[in-house]
C-alpha cells in the first residue's frame, strides 16, 4: 500500500463512472533532459490499491503537454527518472511544472491556476516527516497516553493554523484547503488510535491506557461522501469500524455469523457512498481471502445493495478472478526447504488437517504468538493435525536462531520473501497470515485469527466442506 501520498482518479475509460469529464491541464518541460517520457502514477478508486500509470510523451525541447479527463480532483505522483514529487490537480485546472534535468528540485518551479502544488512543498519543509517521526516516537515511548494525545491534538492544531495563515497570502481552491485539513484532522485520529500498537511494536510491551481514552474516536463525521479519495479518511474508517464492533462485541458462533453482524454494523454506522464503499470493501476482503464456495454464501444475500452503486465493477471483478476455475480453493502444493535443507512439499501432509502460518523472525508479532503455536500443536497432535510455520526470512541465520523456540513436532520451512510463486497463490501481503487445510488439501479458512484469540480453536476444526 502507499503511503502518505496514495493517489485516487477516475479517468473517462472506466466504466465505473459515467459522468462527463472536466479536462484538466497538466503541463511543463524539463530543461537539458535527453529522457522521452515523463511519468503520472495514480490509483483508480478508493478500493483499488494498484497503481495505474500514464506515460507522457517529451518533445525534442523536453517540454509536454496533457489533457486529463478527471471529474474529481487527483492526487497523483510525478516521476521523473528516480525523482517523485506529490502533484494535485482539480478538474478545469491547468498545473505547470518546470525544471531542470541536472537540479530537479533545486530548480523546481510550481504553477498554475492555484497555488495548492507549492503549498504542499513548502508544507514539507514546515513539518519535516523525520523530526515529526522522532518527537512522535519520543511522546509514544515516553510520554502517558494523554500526554501523548495532547502532542497530536497540538500537532493537528499547528498543521491548521499553518494552511489558514498560507491562504490568506496565496490563492488556494476551497477543494483542496477541504482536504488538506480532512487529512489533518482524521490524520491526528489514526495515529492516536494506533498508540497501542505502535507501542508494542517499538517496545514489545503493553501500554497503559485510560478506560475512556478512545473516547475520541466519536467525535468525528464518517459520513464525508466527498472525502473518499482521502487516505486519511479512509483509514479513520476502519479504525473506527473496529471501534465500533469491539465496543458491541457481538456473540457470534460461525464466520458466517461473523459476516452478517459486520455487515448489520456497517449499515447502522454508514451511509450513501461511503456505505456502500465500505460494504464493497468488505466484499472484496471476504473473496481474497475465502474460497469462493464459502465467500458466496457470504456476499449473495447482500449483492443488491451494491448492484446499482460506481463500486458494483470492482466485486465484479473480484468475483470473476474467484471463480476462473473450479481449483481456487485446492492449496497450492509448495515445495520447500526445512532448516536441513531436506525438500518438503505440502502433500506429504495429505490426509492431516494443516495449519499453515507464513511468519518471520524479525516480526515481533509472531515471536509472540510462539507460546500459543506450541500449545495448540501439543493440543491437536493425537488428531492427525500438524502445524507447518513458513518463514518468510531473508536471513537464514536469523530463522534458525528462532526454530528451537518451537516444538520439535512442528514442520519449520523457509522461502524467502513473499513476493514469490508461494506467497502470489496465497495473497500473502502481510505476516503473520495463517491457514487451515483440510485432510483433502481444500483451504476451508483462509482469515484465520492469531493462536491467542479465543476464537482460534473453532477455525481449526477441519472438516471437509
Amino acid at each position: 500500500m502507499i503511503k502518505r501520498f496514495l493517489i485516487f482518479i477516475v479517468f473517462l475509460i472506466s466504466n465505473v463512472y459515467a459522468q462527463s469529464p472536466l479536462d484538466a491541464v497538466f503541463m511543463g518541460s524539463v530543461k537539458g533532459t535527453k529522457e522521452k517520457q515523463i511519468e503520472l502514477k495514480y490509483l483508480n478508486n478508493p478500493l483499488d490499491d494498484t497503481l495505474q500509470s500514464l506515460i507522457v510523451e517529451l518533445n525534442d525541447q523536453g517540454q509536454f503537454y496533457v489533457q486529463l479527463p478527471i471529474r474529481r480532483p487527483l492526487d497523483a505522483i510525478f516521476v521523473y527518472k528516480h525523482y517523485q514529487l506529490p502533484i494535485y490537480i482539480e478538474p478545469e485546472e491547468t498545473v505547470e511544472i518546470r525544471t531542470e534535468d541536472q537540479h530537479f528540485f533545486q530548480s523546481l518551479l510550481l504553477s498554475g491556476t492555484y497555488h495548492n502544488n507549492q503549498y504542499l512543498l513548502d508544507f514539507n519543509k514546515a513539518f519535516p516527516d523525520k523530526k515529526i517521526i522522532n518527537d512522535r516516537n519520543n511522546h509514544i515511548l515516553n510520554k502517558s497516553a494523554d500526554e501523548y494525545k495532547q502532542y497530536e491534538d497540538s500537532l493537528y492544531k499547528a498543521k491548521i493554523n499553518f494552511i489558514d495563515q498560507y491562504s490568506f497570502q496565496q490563492p488556494l481552491s476551497k477543494k483542496f484547503i477541504r482536504r488538506q485539513k480532512a487529512a489533518y484532522r482524521y490524520g491526528a485520529s489514526n495515529y492516536k488510535y494506533r498508540l497501542e500498537n505502535t507501542f508494542s511494536y517499538l517496545t514489545n510491551k503493553k501500554k497503559s491506557i485510560p478506560k475512556d481514552y478512545y473516547q475520541f474516536m466519536l467525535d468525528l463525521s464518517v459520513r464525508e461522501n466527498d472525502l473518499l479519495s482521502v487516505p486519511e479518511f479512509l483509514e479513520y474508517l476502519d479504525n473506527y469500524y473496529t471501534f465500533r464492533y469491539n465496543e458491541d462485541k457481538p456473540e457470534v458462533n460461525s464466520e458466517l455469523e461473523m459476516a452478517r453482524s459486520e455487515y448489520s454494523l456497517a449499515e447502522v454506522l454508514f451511509e450513501d457512498r461511503v456505505k456502500y464503499y465500505f460494504l464493497t470493501k468488505k466484499f472484496g476482503e471476504i473473496l481474497d481471502n475465502h474460497p469462493f464456495e464459502i465467500s458466496k454464501n457470504y456476499i449473495s444475500p447482500y449483492m443488491s445493495e451494491v448492484s446499482n452503486t460506481e463500486f458494483r465493477s470492482y466485486i465484479d471483478k473480484k468475483i470473476l478472478k474467484a471463480t476462473n476455475g473450479s481449483s481456487d480453493s485446492q492449496a497450492f502444493d509448495f515445495k520447500l526447504q526445512d532448516e536441513n535443507g531436506k525438500w518438503v512439499k505440502l502433500s506429504d501432509f495429505k490426509g492431516k488437517t494443516v495449519y499453515l502460518n507464513f511468519w518471520a523472525s524479525w516480526c515481533l508479532p509472531c515471536l509472540g504468538e510462539i507460546a500459543n503455536h506450541n500449545h495448540i500443536d501439543r493440543l491437536y497432535k493425537d488428531r492427525d493435525f500438524v502445524t507447518i510455520m513458513v518463514s518468510t526470512d531473508e536471513d537464514l541465520k536469523a530463522w534458525k536462531n528462532i526454530i528451537p523456540k518451537y516444538d520439535k513436532n512442528i514442520v519449520q520451512l523457509n522461502m524467502p520473501g513473499m513476493k514469490n510463486e508461494v506467497g502470489n497463490r496465497y495473497n500473502l501481503k502481510y505476516i503473520p497470515k495463517s491457514f487451515v487445510i483440510n485432510k483433502d488439501g481444500i483451504i476451508i479458512h483462509s482469515d484465520v485469527p492469531t493462536p491467542s484469540s479465543a476464537s482460534i480453536y473453532k477455525y481449526l476444526v477441519a472438516e471437509k466442506k
